[in-house]
């Protein structure tokens, strides 16, 4: 779904063949970190949550026919590195798939015990309560993601904190 607006944005705006203006940049930061906090608020789980990031996989999206595929590979890296350290969300970085992780984890596999481990790792290092929007606001004043208001990381740091 991310690709599908992103795509749609940067025609509207006559990006498609632009990748080094730096609206698609901020048009990457504004749909993921858009849905990945929406998922994150809707997500009705009673455990802490971690957004499995695969990235060997980016290739094989159309948008990479528009911008090549290095420089959406680096504006992703980019992203995910940004909400990593500035927003309430916490995320595992991969090197293979969701459903590969699944497959092996079903076979009771070292390899899933190991990212399950470093899940555990994750959840218990990053602390929220110390979570501020100070931060967050001249990162999005920045960007111009505008979306990004101190109501909205609030909701977030406490679902983060919550259920999670």
């Amino acid at each position: 779904m991310v690709e599908k607006n992103l795509l749609g944005d940067l025609h509207t705006y006559d990006l498609l063949k632009k990748p080094r203006n730096p609206t698609v940049r901020k048009l990457f930061y504004h749909h993921i970190i858009l849905s990945i906090s929406n998922y994150l608020l809707n997500l009705k789980c009673k455990e802490k949550a971690v957004i499995f990031f695969e990235d060997n996989n980016l290739y094989s999206y159309e948008i990479c026919q528009y911008l090549g595929e290095e420089i959406v590979h680096k504006i992703v890296l980019q992203v995910f590195k940004k909400i990593d350290k500035l927003l309430p969300i916490r995320i595992l970085h991969s090197t293979f798939t969701f459903e590969y992780f699944l497959h092996k984890l079903n076979q009771k596999s070292g390899i899933a015990k190991e990212t399950l481990m470093k899940c555990r790792g994750i959840i218990d290092s990053k602390d929220f309560t110390r979570f501020t929007y100070e931060r967050c606001k001249k990162f999005t004043e920045k960007e111009g993601l505008t979306f990004l208001n101190k109501s909205f990381f609030n909701n977030l740091k406490s679902k983060q904190l919550m259920f999670i």
